[in-house]
C-alpha cells in the first residue's frame, strides 16, 4: 500500500485570533476594575493582565520567531516550521478537535520527554487560504499527522464536532 504524499499548509497570521485575544483581555480587565477588590490589588491584577496581553499579541504578531508558519502532515507525524526557521517535529494528540469555524490541534513534540504537556495550536479559517483550510480538516481526519498505534480505530484520535 502506498503512503499518502505530506500535506504542506502555510500559515498566515490570524487577524480574528489577535482580535479575541485581545477582547478577552479587555473583559478581564473591565471585570477586574470592576470588581470591590483593595485597590493594590485592582491595579496589581490589572498590571498583571495588560502583560499577559501583551505577551499574547507579540506572540501571535507575523515576525516572532517561535510563530509556526508551516504545518507539514506526513503519514506519522507533523513537521512544524517557525517564523525563525526552526523545524520540529511532533505528533498529533487524541485532544485534536476539529469544527466548522476552528481547528485545535494538541501536538507532542518528539523531543519533549513524555510527562510534558501537550503544545496547543488553534488554527482559524482567516489563517489559511479556503483551499487549504479544506485539506487541513480532510488531512486530519483521515489520519495525518499521528503516530499510528496497533489498536488503531477508525477516529485517529481526531473528534470531529458541529459538523
Amino acid at each position: 500500500m502506498q503512503q499518502p504524499p505530506p500535506l504542506t499548509i502555510r500559515l498566515e497570521q490570524s487577524l480574528l485570533l489577535i482580535a479575541l485575544v485581545g477582547l478577552a483581555h479587555g473583559a478581564g480587565l473591565i471585570g477586574l476594575l470592576s470588581a470591590e477588590l483593595p485597590a493594590t490589588v485592582r491595579w496589581g491584577g490589572t498590571t498583571l493582565l495588560l502583560l499577559s496581553c501583551a505577551l499574547q499579541e507579540s506572540r501571535l504578531r507575523r515576525r516572532h520567531p517561535d510563530r509556526i508558519v508551516r504545518l507539514t502532515l506526513h503519514p506519522h507525524h507533523t513537521e512544524l516550521t517557525t517564523y525563525g526557521g526552526q523545524r520540529r517535529l511532533a505528533t498529533l494528540e487524541p485532544g485534536t478537535r476539529i469544527t466548522p469555524w476552528c481547528i485545535a490541534l494538541s501536538l507532542r513534540p518528539f523531543e519533549s520527554p513524555w510527562w510534558k504537556t501537550r503544545h496547543p495550536l488553534l488554527l482559524l479559517p482567516d489563517a489559511l487560504t479556503a483551499t487549504d483550510w479544506r485539506r487541513l480538516r480532510i488531512g486530519l481526519q483521515q489520519g495525518h499527522g499521528r503516530r499510528r498505534t496497533a489498536d488503531d480505530g477508525d477516529q485517529h484520535g481526531v473528534e470531529r464536532t458541529g459538523q
